[in-house]
């Protein structure tokens, strides 16, 4: 009697400590969601802001640089083009250019690491309810998560092949 006193609550606590820790890790996944959702939206918005300052910029150095040479050579013909390739002009300065692929990379990077951390309390989730004794004390569902990707990678996990070597091909 007293066996199986103790089999019963050695079994109530595993049943607690294993919906405890499903319960814990839903809670973790969707307050990593929150955070991926928060860090994506900062991404979007941190590199579209940064390539319209660059675009505004450009295009304001676009006028002056304009301004600059029709005031200086007019319309002077070919001697005037000689003297504007000896003169020291202005230069469009490339740092707006590597500070927004900078941010890219950086954005992208710290995004990807988040989603990776949100696969990996999924994957723990799921051990739960697949890997005994846990599947036996576990109650719930296993808690499915979305991973941000694009369709070139779903196409390319599906098929197992990604041949497109060409960096710059549009047909994506």
């Amino acid at each position: 009697a007293s066996l199986v006193i103790l089999v019963l609550v050695i079994g109530f606590f595993m049943d607690i400590s294993y919906d405890n820790k499903h319960e814990r890790l839903v809670a973790d996944i969707e307050a990593q969601e929150k955070k991926i959702e928060s860090n994506y939206d900062k991404m979007f918005k941190t590199i579209a802001q940064q390539a319209q300052v660059s675009e505004n910029y450009f295009a304001h150095f676009k006028d002056i640089y304009k301004g600059i040479m029709q005031g200086r050579y007019g319309d002077g013909g070919s001697k005037a083009m000689w003297q504007w390739l000896k003169e020291a002009n202005p230069q469009a300065p490339p740092d707006l250019h590597l500070k927004l692929m900078n941010t890219i990379e950086a954005s992208r990077t710290s995004f990807d690491r988040e989603q990776q951390k949100l696969a990996n309390m999924s994957a723990e989730d799921k051990k739960l309810f697949t890997t005994k004794p846990a599947r036996w004390f576990t109650s719930g569902e296993h808690r499915e998560v979305t991973i941000v990707s694009s369709t070139r990678a779903k196409k390319v996990m599906k098929t197992g092949v990604d041949d497109d070597i060409d960096v710059f091909n549009k047909e994506r």
